[in-house]
Parts: C-alpha cells; sequence; structure tokens
C-alpha cells in the first residue's frame, strides 16, 4: 500500500508568546497566578501516569507501531494526565513512520470522526510549523471525553474543576504565608518608630525594636523579645493534605500509594486497582487508536511489568481457582464446564 495514504499541507509560522505573556500579567494583577498543575499532588499523578504508560510494550511490533517508541508514550503519559489529549502527526522521513507531537491543534470536520481535518501546531526549539492534517493522518488519544464533544478529551482536574481551584488557593496562601521573613520585636515602653518605618523593618526581618533603646533605658522597660514571622493557618494546613488525596482519588489513585509509611499490603492492593482500574482501560482505548490509525489490527499495549509486584496476589488467587476446579470435577461436573467456572477457559 501507500504510506502515508493522505497529504499535508506545510506552512511557516513563527513562534508567538503574546498570549502568554498577556495571560500572565493578567493573573499577577488579579492575583490568580497559582496553576494547579504545579501542586504536589497533580505531579505525583502526572509523573504516575507518564511512569505507567510509558513502561507499555506495543505488539505485534511492525515498521508502524515501532514510531510508538517508549518515549512517545511517556508523553503520552503525561498529555493524558495534565490535559486530556494527546495528538500526534504521523510522518515518515526516510522510509521510517514516526510520530511529531502537536503543541496545539484545532479540529473541523462533521459528526462522522473520518471527516475531521486537524490543523497541528508542530514546535521546534527555534522554529514552528503548520499543518493540516486529514484524521487518518494523525494518532489522537484522549480520555474523560463528553457525549457531546467526543473529539475532546478532557484531564481528571478539567473535570474536577473546583477540587483544582480549591487547592490552588489553599497552595497560594500558604506559600505567601512563608514570604514573611522571621523578625524578632524588642519591646520597650518609649515611644515607637514612625509606624510606616517600623512595619517596614518588620517584614525585612532581623531584630526590630519598637521604642528607643539607650544606654538610659531601665532593664525593667525592655520586655522579652517576641517572635514574628510566618503563621500558616492549621486548619488550612489539614485541608491541604485532605484536597491532595481528593486530586490523586481524581486520577483514580488510592493516597495510600504516596505514603511512605502505609501498609505494604494495602500499598498492593492500591497498585492493583489502579493497574485494572485506571491503566488497563487507558491501554486498551490506545492500543485501538493505534490499531486503527497504524493499520495494525490486533495491537495491544502490555503493561505486564505493572504486574510484577502483584506475583502473590496471582499466585494466590491460581492456587484457590486449582482447588475450586478439583472440587468442581469430585462433584461431577464435566471438564470443560469445571474449567470454564473456575476461570480457567481463557
Amino acid at each position: 500500500m501507500n504510506w502515508p495514504p493522505w497529504k499535508t499541507e506545510t506552512r511557516a509560522a513563527p513562534t508567538d508568546y503574546t498570549d502568554k505573556i498577556v495571560s500572565e500579567i493578567l493573573a499577577r494583577a488579579t492575583g490568580t497566578t497559582a496553576d494547579v498543575r504545579a501542586l504536589a499532588a497533580t505531579e505525583a499523578a502526572v509523573g504516575m501516569f507518564e511512569r505507567c504508560i510509558g513502561s507499555a510494550t506495543v505488539t505485534p511490533q511492525n515498521p508502524l507501531t515501532a514510531a510508538v517508541t517508549p518515549s512517545v508514550l511517556m508523553l503520552v503519559g503525561r498529555a493524558l494526565a495534565s490535559r486530556g489529549n494527546f495528538v500526534a502527526v504521523i510522518e515518515v522521513e526516510a522510509g521510517a513512520v514516526r510520530l511529531t507531537p502537536c503543541a496545539t491543534w484545532d479540529i473541523s470536520g462533521e459528526a462522522d470522526p473520518a471527516s475531521w481535518e486537524y490543523r497541528c501546531d508542530l514546535s521546534g526549539p527555534t522554529r514552528q510549523r503548520t499543518v493540516r492534517v486529514e484524521a487518518a493522518g494523525v494518532v489522537h488519544f484522549r480520555i474523560n471525553c463528553e457525549s457531546a464533544r467526543p473529539w475532546a478529551g478532557r484531564s481528571p482536574l478539567e473535570v474536577a474543576s473546583a477540587t483544582g481551584k480549591l487547592s490552588a488557593s489553599i497552595e497560594q496562601s500558604l506559600t505567601t504565608e512563608q514570604l514573611f521573613l522571621p523578625a524578632r520585636i524588642v519591646h520597650t515602653e518609649r515611644p515607637g518608630n514612625d509606624v510606616t518605618e517600623f512595619l517596614k523593618d518588620v517584614a525585612n526581618g532581623g531584630i526590630v525594636a519598637d521604642g528607643g533603646i539607650d544606654e538610659s533605658t531601665p532593664a525593667s522597660a525592655v520586655r522579652a523579645p517576641s517572635p514574628v514571622g510566618p503563621e500558616p493557618n492549621e486548619t488550612q494546613a489539614e485541608l491541604r493534605t485532605d484536597v491532595g488525596r481528593s486530586i490523586l482519588s481524581c486520577y483514580g489513585l488510592s493516597p495510600a500509594l504516596f505514603e511512605a509509611a502505609g501498609d505494604g499490603s494495602g500499598q498492593r492492593e492500591a497498585w492493583r486497582r489502579a493497574w485494572a482500574s485506571v491503566f488497563s482501560p487507558i491501554a486498551r482505548g490506545l492500543a485501538a487508536e493505534i490499531a486503527d490509525k497504524l493499520d495494525t489490527p490486533g495491537a495491544e499495549l502490555e503493561l505486564s511489568e505493572l504486574r510484577a509486584s502483584d506475583a502473590q496476589g496471582q499466585g494466590r488467587a491460581l492456587s484457590m481457582r486449582a482447588v475450586a476446579l478439583t472440587r468442581l470435577i469430585e462433584a461431577g461436573i464435566e471438564r470443560d464446564r469445571a474449567l470454564e467456572l473456575a476461570g480457567f477457559d481463557s
């Protein structure tokens, strides 16, 4: 077959930072610069997606699926967790197929996905180019789509935006509190300095006197120094922890996976659930797109490495099935039916 089965239109496009600069200025002016993507809990979840999807193996391997390299899969994992989408243009260079990630893209077309057309911006270190590609010319991985907008994926925190905004607000408040420099105020009974100057001295940290001190000041007139510095709200600190756990839950990940003091068996169960209910379904969705766009029917994404830590659990499950099979056969059930009932039919 002729590969690729589509045409692209390429034009030069200079990198434009204007929108980013304006957005940053507005954010700083309105005090909304806190970014939920910069939170530790968010990065923990995004990093987990990146590493787990990156550990997958594409089968079968052929010249087309070879384009889905581990580095591409790691980009896919991070993009899905942080943006809900990953779009890459399928390109051919020197006879080899490669996936070029898109920085931004627009989609137009009718309800039929085959009619969609992508306008993709491909960024380089110093140059950017824009290509127009038919739907067959891109791989588009996405999660958390709505039926009204099946072409647009959403990140977990976009779906649970209220939780993200709350967490970012708490983080910003605590960060602002920590910006205060520690100071010690020496109290005296003499009149203090100008209030403005005094507050400025406190903000700059160090040792600050709220009145005149000289050799004639009696010892009885000087009280114990008072420390001044960051004083985070205890309730906010507790709420920060709770909201952080909620963020992990948005991604389908148990907080037990990230708590060093957690119980080992509990962490293994949390990992099993993450593998079974988060990464395996996502892998099946990715495999379907790979099979379709890279002309490889039956393509799969193997996540066997993620199950290595569950070897004991698999062994126990297999042992229980073997016992059940033995009892079913002893009860007179036909062997093939007993195998099916015990879970050995596959």
